[in-house]
């Protein structure tokens, strides 16, 4: 199993892809969690798993 940062996954596409939530929620700054969000989102070629 391998794990990054969603910034080092920029460019790149999974298969499965595996995002923690609350993780990402503790970013005051809305807009930037949005674009994380985004990106970590569209990562996922076939299987998006979402933990909260």
């Amino acid at each position: 199993a391998y794990s990054l940062t969603i910034h080092k996954s920029q460019g790149s596409t999974f298969q499965d892809v595996f995002v923690d939530v609350p993780s990402m929620a503790v970013n005051s700054n809305v807009i930037e969690r949005n674009q994380l969000c985004y990106v970590a989102f569209t990562r996922a070629a076939k299987r998006l798993f979402l933990y909260q």
